[in-house]
């Protein structure tokens, strides 16, 4: 769904830049709606072409009008300086200059007068970019956004954020607050954006489509990371090894096990783990718990992924071949362990 106008079509991120004038989408909306996008605000991060067009030429008009108000404004201040150095400059007993006109110009006004003295509006311009900015806290927070600077940091974890709001949402996660409350299911949320996307747990709502295969989504972020399935760009890199991930959360994750980060321990027996998936499967083989039941001959399984496995016995299914003998098998593993029969002879 297109961030500016709801509707369905050929997008872009709102986060790329324009190649002519090098500007991110984001920016420009700020400029001139005064839209504010962020990544994390949970809303749609996309715009379609229809609005890339019209963004661009008022983004271009706005920005040429108050580029030629600004050098106006300066030749403007420039020739009143230089009228009133003459002013100051010149005799007052010349007979040229009327002596009403100098009364006038000399008379102070008092402090309680009624006259109201208009204050020229200022504006910011990026020297980056070139993007002019009327607000000083906007301006700076898009200076943010080339220097990558985050002065905002958890006094807690020691995260770093570009905007003093995000340190406050993100600190819930430490504290547990949780203010935003589903009124079905009442599960509670961080922020209202998650329970925004929530909600559509229960209205079924997926607006999000994949323009590859139609698959549906209830989040953009969802919809992001499924069309790198097709893509296969893995923008997230491993310093260590290299390997490439679709999601900067999968590259966090595979990192603590380059550091042996486990930070999940097993109540039951003391076992640590890298990731708490990992630590919740090991406990239900501690209390025997097998939610995922099969609905054909009710077997249960502690994980997905094995009732996806199992359920190929009943349907005949076998996705793996191998590319030597074409001999096909219902799981990966089972194929693998067959490769190295081809292997050993």
């Amino acid at each position: 769904m297109c961030r500016t106008c709801l509707k369905q079509g050929t997008f872009c991120s709102l986060f790329n830049n324009h190649e002519q004038t090098s500007v991110q989408f984001s920016h420009m909306l700020d400029y001139c709606a005064s839209v504010q996008a962020d990544v994390e605000d949970g809303l749609p991060s996309q715009i379609c072409e229809q609005c890339v067009d019209t963004l661009v030429t008022f983004y271009k008009f706005k920005k040429t009008v108050l580029d030629n108000d600004l050098k106006l404004r300066e030749r403007h201040q420039t020739a009143k300086t230089e009228i009133k150095k003459e002013v100051d400059e010149t005799p007052l007993q010349n007979d040229n200059i009327r002596s009403d006109f100098v009364k006038v110009c000399s008379v102070d006004i008092p402090k309680n007068s009624t006259t109201k003295t208009k204050k020229a509006k200022k504006i910011h311009q990026c020297n980056v970019c070139g993007e002019i900015l009327s607000c000083r806290s906007n301006f700076n927070k898009h200076v943010k956004s080339h220097t990558g600077e985050k002065p905002y940091e958890c006094d807690i974890c020691g995260k770093k954020f570009t905007r003093l709001e995000h340190v406050k949402v993100h600190k819930r996660i430490h504290s547990g607050e949780k203010p935003y409350q589903c009124s079905i299911c009442q599960q509670q949320f961080t922020q209202y954006a998650t329970l925004s996307v929530h909600m559509r747990t229960h209205s079924g709502e997926k607006p999000y489509m994949c323009s590859t295969c139609g698959k549906a989504f209830s989040q953009v972020t969802s919809l992001t990371y499924h069309e790198r399935i097709h893509t296969g760009e893995t923008p997230y890199k491993c310093e260590v090894c290299g390997k490439g991930f679709a999601h900067n959360g999968n590259l966090q994750n595979h990192m603590r096990f380059h550091n042996n980060e486990r930070r999940f321990e097993c109540e039951f027996c003391g076992m640590r783990f890298v990731m708490s998936s990992h630590l919740s499967t090991h406990i239900k083989r501690h209390t025997g718990e097998k939610p995922h039941k099969c609905n054909i001959c009710g077997k249960g399984f502690i994980q997905s992924k094995y009732l996806t496995s199992h359920l190929r016995t009943h349907s005949g299914e076998r996705p793996y071949v191998c590319g030597v003998c074409s001999k096909s098998f219902t799981q990966k593993g089972a194929l693998s362990r067959h490769m190295k029969t081809h292997r050993n002879n």
